[in-house]
């Protein structure tokens, strides 16, 4: 397993745990950690998608490359349209201040 394999998969684990304990409540200052391991998460994927996808690499595409593609679909979809449209849920709209 390469590095960045690794560093994906805890980072996925990472960011539920956060996101589940934000909407939960039971840690204060996860929203804020949650930015955070967010805004970090967006660019890491960012990165590992320039460098496994550049048009100059002649690696294969693997079930992994797969996966990342597809988080990196997600993850937009949810930062962009997903997160207002939840903004506007009041119980939620509290937790995100």
């Amino acid at each position: 397993m390469e590095l960045y394999e690794k560093v994906y998969n805890y980072g996925s684990i990472l960011f539920v745990i956060l996101y589940v304990v934000t909407i939960i409540g039971v840690w204060r200052d996860s929203p804020k950690y949650l930015q955070m391991v967010d805004d970090t998460f967006k660019i890491f994927i960012g990165l590992l998608l320039i460098y496994i996808f550049n048009p100059m690499s002649k690696q294969p595409v693997t079930q992994f490359h797969k996966k990342i593609v597809f988080s990196a679909g997600i993850m937009i979809l949810l930062s962009s349209s997903f997160k207002s449209l939840l903004q506007h849920i009041p119980v939620i709209k509290n937790i995100m201040v």
